[in-house]
């Protein structure tokens, strides 16, 4: 059987698809994702609900295959790429054989870069990064 591998950023992993569903179905007011209370468990548990309904889940479920998601919010290009081509060369060419790969591409504003203090590489996008205020030109 074929397995499909899915990787991308929040498009692919299924942000906002069914956020007013979620919360209809667990009698929540949909207020905005990161002030829900500052809840992690909350993100946790809407974070495995809406991979039931996202890009992945539904082709695959459609078309009858087995899959892998690595999508997730705020992921780079050079993130998925990375990723995907670690988790191809993890396998056998026989096993390679019967994975087929969409990717969803991201902004090229986002890039990758190691962070000293977290010891691992992180997704930097220019919404994470501030102009000095009162400089001179």
């Amino acid at each position: 059987m074929k397995k499909l591998v899915f990787n991308g950023c929040s498009f692919m992993a299924g942000d906002e698809l069914v956020w007013e569903k979620y919360h209809k179905e667990h009698n929540r007011e949909p207020t905005g994702y990161y002030t829900e209370n500052g809840d992690i468990l909350f993100r946790l548990e809407y974070l495995n609900y809406r991979k039931q309904f996202n890009l992945p889940a539904i082709t695959s479920n459609i078309l009858g295959c087995d899959w892998i998601d690595m999508s997730y919010d705020g992921k780079s290009n050079e993130s998925i790429t990375i990723e995907t081509i670690a988790y191809l060369n993890g396998l056998t060419k026989e096993e390679r054989k019967n994975h087929h790969v969409i990717i969803g591409w991201t902004s090229i504003s986002r890039i990758m870069k190691y962070s000293p203090s977290a010891k691992l590489f992180v997704a930097v996008s220019y919404t994470h990064l501030t102009l000095p205020t009162n400089r001179e030109v």
